[in-house]
């Protein structure tokens, strides 16, 4: 009897896996990624386990909520929590001829710090803010923009540069290299301050006018008349200053000072009676000097009692000074001069016989108060001149052509003109 033996041999290896590659341990913040990788040689198949309690127990890691590729060299962790903070992790790797297991690694997830809470500033006009922040965690950085962008300035505290406007800053925090998911949006309030303008150009008004004064910057305000509300009108007789007071988170006042020009001292000394056939002449009754005429038969500084036609018109004299003008009227009569009857308004002088053919005597209790006696023809060129020095005086026309002649008597306060007619 012989005896015959058996030997079996397996065909797919000779030995159990080896691991080259350990994986390594890993710690990343809160909601980001990673992933344990081995390298192994002679590995039929994968599978990564994890140890909630310090290697004590472990279990096979399928795929799901944070784990993907737990059969393969690599298993990758996505969107990892605190929550697996500590675990381990290992892989089994095995073929026919056994397993063999790689180092066990732990995951450290730290939390991403959050910005708790914020503490916005204020101030009146420009300059600088005070800000404050507090984090769940780590150091706190101050920036200009919600995200991307250098720090402008660190710490739980924070200045801001001089603003004229309201600006907003955005903290963030960091800790242990986590970075707080977002920047938390701070508010630097400007207020501005309360200012006050006019209506009026360069702020200057003639006497008797009235100015819109308008404040701004404010919420509500009061003046130091009494007067409330953003806007009142005033009628300063001198040059005033206005203080307002504004109040919006703070109160702020500002002045206007009113400037008030005086109106010029206009007169208008009284105007002479003329006949509407007069030629035109010049008025030089308004005082002072420098101001304009105007009126119905006005053109420049004359008057025309033919354009102005019988009847009383009002002539106006306008001084302008300082940008301030005063006008002041005065009647002015025209009439028809038909007679002997028409005589000035306030100065009783007669001419008679009118027409006439040899002597006229002209007469009146004013006439001394007047210097001269013209004759001009139709054309107004003047003819003859006689000198005043009684009140009554008779002159010889009997050597002039046949026609229409005006007499003016002049050198008083107001001319005196009349329309006569020499026959032959």
């Amino acid at each position: 009897v012989e005896d015959y033996g058996v030997y079996i041999q397996s065909a797919g290896c000779t030995t159990a896996p080896a691991i080259g590659t350990q994986p390594t341990a890993s710690t990343i913040c809160a909601g980001t990624n990673t992933s344990f990788t081995i390298a192994s040689t002679g590995a039929a198949s994968y599978q990564w386990q994890v140890s909630t309690n310090g290697g004590t127990n472990w279990t096979n890691i399928t795929n799901g909520g944070v784990y993907s590729n737990a059969t393969t060299t690599a298993l990758t962790i996505t969107g990892a929590t605190t929550a697996i903070s500590t675990y381990q992790y290992r892989c089994i790797t095995t073929n026919d001829c056994g397993t063999t297991n790689s180092s066990a690694v732990t995951l450290t997830v730290n939390a991403s710090p959050t910005i708790t809470s914020t503490t916005p500033g204020n101030r009146c006009g420009t300059g600088t803010v005070n800000l404050s922040a507090v984090a769940s965690a780590g150091s706190l950085s101050w920036f200009t923009a919600a995200t991307g962008g250098t720090a402008i300035g660190t710490g739980a505290n924070f200045t801001t540069p001089s603003i004229s406007t309201t600006t907003t800053y955005y903290v963030g925090a960091a800790n242990a290299g986590c970075n707080s998911a977002s920047r938390s949006a701070v508010v630097a309030t400007v207020n501005q301050n309360v200012a006050v303008n006019s209506n009026a150009t360069s702020n200057t008004i003639c006497a008797g006018s009235s100015v819109v004064l308008t404040a701004s910057g404010g919420s509500s305000y009061s003046w130091n008349g009494g007067q409330t509300g953003a806007s009142i009108t005033v009628s300063p007789t001198t040059t005033t200053t206005y203080t307002v007071t504004g109040v919006t988170n703070c109160t702020a006042t500002a002045n206007i000072t009113i400037t008030v020009n005086p109106l010029p001292n206009v007169t208008l000394a009284a105007l002479p009676t003329v006949c509407s056939y007069n030629p035109a002449f010049g008025l030089t009754q308004g005082s002072p000097a420098g101001g304009t005429y105007s009126g119905t038969g006005v053109s420049g500084n004359m008057f025309n009692p033919s354009v102005a036609g019988v009847g009383t018109t009002n002539v106006t004299y306008s001084v302008t000074q300082n940008g301030c003008t005063k006008s002041i009227s005065s009647p002015l009569v025209v009439s028809a001069c038909l007679g002997i009857e028409d005589q000035a308004s306030e100065n009783v002088v007669i001419m008679y016989p009118n027409p006439v053919e040899g002597w006229m005597t002209i007469a009146g209790v004013d006439l001394v108060n007047y210097s001269d006696v013209e004759l001009r023809d139709a054309t107004g060129r003047l003819v003859q001149q006689w000198k005043i020095d009684t009140k009554e005086m008779h002159v010889d026309l009997s050597m002039f052509a046949s026609g229409q002649y005006t007499i003016t008597i002049v050198g008083g306060a107001n001319p005196i003109v009349r329309k006569i007619q020499i026959l032959k």
